[in-house]
């Protein structure tokens, strides 16, 4: 039996050496087959784990490889590659028909939307539904994780943003990096997001770093298309191969929800009185004077306003993005 694994947009396919690339394909036609072995020309183990990360990363619906096991033979420059498989052919054809369920059931509904309304509707469906999975089980870190079970990191969120895309006809790719949210360089936690061309544009976005951000059921757009000076506020992309984003999508902006000065700021604040408001102020401002001044707008309002009892504020530093959420 052979499941269709490959993805019609294998970014790191395209950018590795003409020499890793028959690594490449002979291990994603092993892994499709579900090939008990698999030879590859080369001495080097290293290197094949390394390709086989970026097969990975490009082929979201491999989620059923726990590990590869090797055995070298140096005298025929050649090592066995030994795919250990977490289920049998039957479980993995009814798991893929499932996700396959899934995911023709929401693109049936995003097909016909412009492409960022596909993305944002992506983006919207894995913040409401994921919750991050803490308990780091192996389905957190496949796409399966987020769409079929509703629990996932980093690599599984990122995966299934990805297969989403291959599925409404988005070009996207997952970036290998860290989480700096410190600003500090001896940042070691690695993390794991996409980038996504949009109208002729490269963009980053964390769904992740979006879901953790999100506070009192809210979705927030805080890390939805930005751009490389943007996302390295709090982030270190680690890999050679990822493109530059030279422009933000600037969704608050859009939104009308970026507050360049305090009267806007002013204007916001009481006009939606009472109501839950996600904005973003200018990044050269100093935070934690621009937080003060935050929460004194807000005393005002309440000591102006009867109907104001008290506000919690939820903030993200490194986007300068606030939440103020009426109790």
């Amino acid at each position: 039996m052979k499941f269709d694994i490959k993805a019609p947009f294998q970014y790191y396919f395209t950018r590795i050496p003409e020499k890793d690339k028959c690594i490449y394909l002979k291990l994603l036609e092993g892994i499709s087959d579900l090939s008990r072995s698999i030879i590859v020309i080369g001495k080097n183990v290293e290197k094949i784990q390394r390709i086989y990360e970026l097969v990975k990363f490009d082929n979201p619906l491999i989620f059923y490889v726990d590990q590869l096991k090797y055995s070298c033979s140096p005298m025929f420059s050649q090592i066995m590659v030994i795919p250990q498989y977490r289920f049998g052919k039957k479980d993995i054809a009814n798991i893929l028909s499932e996700l396959q369920r899934e995911l023709n059931l929401c693109c049936s509904k995003w097909k016909w939307l412009s492409d960022i309304e596909k993305e944002k509707n992506i983006h919207d469906y894995l913040v409401k539904k994921v919750e991050y999975g803490r308990d780091q089980k192996a389905s957190s870190f496949e796409a399966v994780g987020p769409i079929l079970f509703g629990t996932g990191v980093c690599e599984g969120i990122s995966k299934a943003a990805k297969l989403f895309c291959d599925y409404l006809g988005l070009v996207s790719m997952i970036v290998m990096g860290k989480k700096n949210t410190q600003n500090t360089a001896d940042c070691q936690e690695l993390h794991a997001w996409n980038i996504i061309w949009i109208a002729g544009n490269q963009y980053h976005k964390d769904i992740t770093f979006d879901l953790t951000v999100m506070t009192y059921g809210v979705s927030r757009y805080d890390y939805f298309n930005l751009s490389d000076r943007e996302i390295q506020r709090d982030h270190l992309v680690l890999s050679e191969y990822t493109p530059k984003c030279v422009n933000s999508y600037g969704f608050y902006q859009k939104e009308n929800l970026f507050l360049a000065n305090q009267k806007d700021l002013m204007d916001i604040i009481g006009k939606n009185v009472n109501k839950d408001i996600v904005f973003q102020l200018p990044y050269d401002v100093n935070f934690y004077n621009a937080r003060e001044k935050v929460m004194q707008i807000i005393r005002n309002s309440i000591q102006a306003s009867k109907k104001i009892q008290n506000v919690e504020i939820a903030f993200n530093e490194s986007q300068r993005v606030f939440h103020l959420h009426y109790l």
